[in-house]
């Protein structure tokens, strides 16, 4: 028997829809690349903590209320809360992608099955997707992973907790065994994680992140809502007013301040987001407290009331309505507009999928369709049109997921390891002409095709297992290492400013062409976008060696600027353009520079690329430009500032034109370099 209503609305708590609602925002500031919230995707560790709050503390008291707890109850109450609202998202999307992109359609399948059986995160981590990389397909259902962890926990957790609860005559032995459980899913978290590289496995796997769901389990063993105290004394409520607003200050630091690549958020860092929200619920559950009503606010309850449908909407929406290049200032508008059609879909699946499939309207509609005698005459226009749609719907849905899509080279791919971030665009090889190579110069780069696109020699893993990248100078140097880091990224203005830095702009009024003689021996080392600007810095700079490899982070570019010194074969100067692939620490940094002995000079590149890591490259890049000496920095994020037409339909990869800028900006700042 369904516990009524009525019963549930008396433990209702306004303060956590409020807390639900700061956790959506912070998502959605984080997806939508606002400047200075670099830590919006700690809002999912909220969620996470809420849930499992919530959900121990239902199965508690119902256990209390029957003396037993029904789980076949339990799983279809959620069942009926979560997967409907979810279904009509997915053949939206997959209607979307059938009408306007069919090369998504072959992503979207596993995605969609994934998603539906809640093992999306786990598909994931065994096709070896990064959370952390923007690919040039987009990828409208990567957030699901999430739901998939808490789907898990739905399955597992009260059979655990019904066993817990059966074998163990105290609360505070079931309270120890939770907290076991939760710090064995943080020391796996800390075990596994490897700095430096892609964290992608921890952020996404049951096993490292149910830590925040067993903190919320533990405080509602430890307090449940039916125990919260109605008249304290002064000593109690000044107490929960301090741990309230202490979690929620530690909250707050924690989104505006940390990054998916400190070190410090996968040994300690989530816990500490954890504990915090953990923290925040204590003062919520007591209506008492400022806090509380602070939260209670009706727009936030509003809003926490449909965060469900917020977070299904919002990512599809700003992932395929983003523009893949965008080299101006931030998008204030677009954002806006992502936002208020997230908000929109949310509120119109809350009133017309959620609310009433959880009331039980919908066993009550389909018997009135059973006693329904079909006439046109009598359908409104509201019937009619949402009969029109959902036909329109699940017709699109059904095609798209059968629609059988050939892999062709030129279709676009959702690539997942690093080196693939410097993977060309088959398609605009017609618009990167490589300028013709003397007969003594040789090929350092790569081999052409007739249609002047690099001919891959390196097979590079793929989501779909068919993709390839491009080696240009196999043997010249270690392998690049397949791994993604990404960290926020700010708005131009935002971008720091180096003392020694060149070239604010890249339109030169005439091109810079030197000798040999000019300016001495120039080792030139990058990744793919110095390999498309490559054969422009040696047509503009003739004997200047260039090593540009696709997917080369900093760690193997330093080894190989070792290699190059010991066996004596680096220039009296140095480039370094490196930061396309992957984010880099100080000391990193200072090792790759520190390789470089009898140098007379060096010259770094700063990055532009459509990823979350792009500011904190360039910052550092500023910083240590700024501070040592013989060192000059090529601020090509400023030089290249809106030139969308620089940079190919990846964001990543140059044009032509975008070349011939790199190239000539480096030249400029070469010649410029007193020798």
């Amino acid at each position: 028997m369904s516990t009524p209503l009525a019963n549930e609305k008396k433990r209702y708590i306004a303060g956590l829809d409020g807390l639900r609602a700061l956790a959506i925002i912070a998502v959605i500031a984080y997806h939508l690349d606002i400047p200075r919230i670099s830590g919006g995707f700690l809002g999912v560790d909220i969620f996470f903590v809420l849930s499992g709050y919530l959900v121990t503390n239902l199965l508690i008291e119902r256990r209390r209320d029957r003396q037993r707890l029904d789980l076949s109850d339990f799983w279809v109450r959620r069942f009926r809360r979560l997967f409907p609202a979810l279904i009509v998202m997915l053949m939206v999307v997959v209607a979307w992608a059938t009408l306007f992109d069919h090369s998504m359609l072959q992503s979207l399948r596993g995605d969609v099955g994934s998603a539906m059986v809640y093992a999306n995160n786990w598909r994931l981590i065994f096709h070896q997707v990064s959370y952390f990389e923007q690919y040039s397909t987009p990828a409208p259902l990567i957030h699901l992973w999430s739901l998939s962890v808490e789907g898990q926990f739905y399955i597992i957790w009260p059979l655990l907790l019904t066993l817990g609860l059966r074998f163990t005559p105290k609360r505070i032995q079931m309270v120890l065994i939770t907290l076991s459980l939760a710090l064995a899913s943080m020391l796996t978290m800390i075990l596994l994680y490897q700095p430096g590289s892609d964290p992608s496995r921890v952020y996404y796997g049951t096993d490292t992140r149910v830590f925040a769901l067993l903190i919320g389990a533990t405080l509602a063993l430890m307090l449940p809502s039916q125990g919260m105290i109605t008249n304290p004394s002064r000593r109690t409520r000044l107490s929960c007013e301090w741990i309230g607003w202490l979690g929620l200050a530690a909250i707050v630091a924690l989104l505006l301040q940390a990054n998916e690549f400190d070190d410090f958020l996968y040994r300690g860092g989530f816990m500490l987001a954890a504990i915090s929200t953990a923290m925040v619920i204590i003062a919520l559950i007591h209506p008492f407290t400022w806090i509380s009503k602070l939260f209670s606010l009706k727009s936030l309850r509003w809003i926490g009331m449909r965060s469900y449908g917020i977070y299904l909407w919002h990512y599809p929406i700003i992932v395929l309505s983003k523009p893949t290049v965008n080299t101006g200032a931030y998008n204030w508008k677009l954002a806006l507009t992502q936002v208020t059609a997230s908000v929109i879909l949310a509120a119109m699946s809350y009133k017309y999928v959620e609310e009433p499939i959880r009331r039980g309207q919908l066993s009550t509609a389909l018997k009135q369709i059973k006693k329904f005698t079909w006439n046109r005459q009598q359908l409104s226009v509201k019937q009619w049109t949402i009969s029109s749609l959902s036909a329109i719907i699940i017709i699109l849905f059904v095609s798209g997921m059968i629609l059988h899509i050939p892999a062709t080279a030129s279709m676009a791919r959702e690539v997942v390891s690093v080196p693939a971030l410097a993977q060309p665009d088959s398609k605009q090889g017609g618009d990167q002409p490589v300028p013709p190579k003397k007969p003594d110069q040789g090929d350092t780069n790569a081999s052409h095709g007739t249609d002047g696109t690099p001919i891959s020699a390196e097979k590079e893993k793929t989501r779909d297992g068919d993709s390839t990248t491009v080696n240009t100078n196999p043997g010249s140097g270690p392998k690049a290492e397949d791994m993604t880091t990404k960290q926020e990224a700010g708005s131009p203005a935002a971008q720091p400013k180096a003392s020694k830095e060149s070239g604010k702009s890249s339109q030169a009024s005439k091109p810079v062409k030197s000798s040999k003689s000019d300016w001495g021996n120039v080792t030139a080392i990058g990744d793919s976008v110095m390999l498309d600007g490559g054969p422009y810095l040696e047509e503009l700079l003739p004997g200047i060696q260039v090593d540009a490899e696709i997917g080369r982070q900093m760690s193997s570019g330093s080894k190989l600027l070792t290699q190059l010194q010991k066996r004596r074969k680096l220039g009296d100067t140095v480039v370094i353009g490196l930061g396309t692939n992957g984010v880099f620490n100080k000391k990193q940094l200072e090792n790759c520079l520190g390789s470089l002995k009898n140098v007379k000079h060096i010259v770094l590149i700063n990055t532009r690329v459509p990823r979350k890591w792009e500011s904190q490259v360039n910052k550092l890049l500023a910083d240590i430009s700024a501070n040592l000496s013989g060192i000059t920095l090529v601020n090509w994020y400023s030089a290249s500032e809106n030139h969308d037409e620089y940079f190919a339909k990846d964001g990543v990869h140059l044009t032509k034109e975008g070349s011939q800028a790199y190239a000539q900006l480096i030249a400029k700042t070469l010649s410029s370099i007193e020798k």
